[in-house]
């Protein structure tokens, strides 16, 4: 059986944080590390509904980080507010967008919040200018961006990269390479257990090992024995 929460279909036998199946649950690679940069995700609320979403894992990674819901029918988009003191960058390649490296070479010393669009590529270029706020910010690009590893949507592009693994580069730009490694295990780890499961990955290609007894078809609902 099934069941709903906040307008989620939610399965029983996948784990409700990481949506993997639950014997192949990879919360343990999911810890908040403490970061300085803010992180704040701008989902399309078709995109959190999805198992390949990424985005929402990032914010599960970073302390301090958030999720921001736009698109819902009847509701206002969550805020896109900044902490106090510190520069908003918008990570997206818009006309004009400047390379993150050369912007932080610039700006060593400058706190930065860190806003990032989830959804499908044309979802993510209307965050800029639909959502209040987000305009004023500096547009930042990732420098030569290529994929990282296995993905579990294909891109049209090489240089489109899932929205966890763009966000732990730029991370890696701006904080060093301890948490973009932090980050880059999250998603890789989550990325080739969900395509181990469904058999598009052998054991032989995984980088990062599945738990012990974990099943390619998924675990076994058992039922409760009856007189509980």
């Amino acid at each position: 059986m099934r069941n709903r929460i906040r307008g989620l279909t939610v399965d029983p036998l996948r784990c409700p944080r990481c949506r993997l199946h639950t014997d192949l649950c990879a919360c343990d690679v999911l810890s908040p590390m403490t970061v300085a940069t803010e992180l704040i995700v701008v989902a399309h609320r078709y995109e959190v509904r999805k198992p390949t979403s990424t985005g929402r894992l990032a914010v599960l990674c970073l302390e301090g980080a958030r999720l921001c819901l736009r698109g819902r029918h009847g509701a206002p988009d969550d805020p896109v507010t900044c902490a106090a003191g510190r520069t908003p960058l918008f990570l997206f390649p818009c006309p004009g967008a400047v390379p993150l490296d050369k912007w932080r070479a610039a700006h060593a010393a400058e706190p930065v919040t860190l806003i990032v669009p989830d959804g499908t590529w044309r979802q993510a270029k209307r965050v800029r200018y639909r959502v209040p706020g987000v305009a004023d910010a500096t547009a930042v690009t990732l420098p030569d961006a290529r994929a990282t590893g296995h993905r579990l949507r294909q891109p049209n592009t090489p240089n489109r990269l899932a929205t966890l693994e763009a966000i732990a580069l730029a991370f890696g730009i701006l904080e060093g390479p301890t948490t973009e490694a932090h980050l880059l295990r999250a998603f890789h780890t989550v990325v080739e257990r969900a395509l181990w499961s469904n058999g598009r990955l052998s054991s032989h290609e995984l980088t990062t090992p599945v738990p012990p007894g974990a099943r390619q078809d998924g675990p076994v609902h058992r039922a409760e024995p009856a007189g509980g």
